[in-house]
């Protein structure tokens, strides 16, 4: 069984990059297995999302879930989980932890993708557009 995504790639992931607080986000998961996987889920901060069988790409087949984001400013770590073949794989960041191509473990690692939460009405001090720090 293989697991891929590339958070740097729109088909994985879209909107790419820092993303406005309550705005959506697309993720898509590649898996390549000889059974029907029997859970495809994407954990996020605390939870648990099913993703949905999507399509079919050289007998891989895509898995995608819609994720809202949260009201507040922050960052969201997350990563990937799936039962097939009588296995348990998670896909997660790579060890550079830059995003881009993940990697596959067999437990939880420390290494989660990364979503960066802004908020739009944020505005910078006055005192602080010319200061050096």
């Amino acid at each position: 069984m293989y697991l891929e995504h590339d958070s740097s790639k729109l088909i994985y992931r879209n909107p790419k990059g820092a993303l406005k607080t309550n705005s959506k986000l697309c993720l898509h998961l590649l898996v390549g297995s000889d059974a029907i996987p029997e859970l495809v889920e994407c954990i996020i901060g605390e939870n648990r999302i099913k993703m949905a069988y999507s399509y079919e790409i050289n007998s891989a087949r895509m898995y995608e879930c819609n994720i809202e984001m949260p009201e507040i400013s922050g960052v969201l770590f997350y990563c990937f989980r799936v039962i097939a073949d009588g296995r348990e794989i998670v896909c997660a960041n790579n060890d550079l932890r830059l995003g881009g191509q993940g990697k596959m473990y067999d437990a939880f690692p420390d290494s989660l993708f990364q979503i960066t939460v802004y908020d739009e009405s944020y505005k910078t001090p006055d005192w602080m557009k010319n200061a050096v720090v």
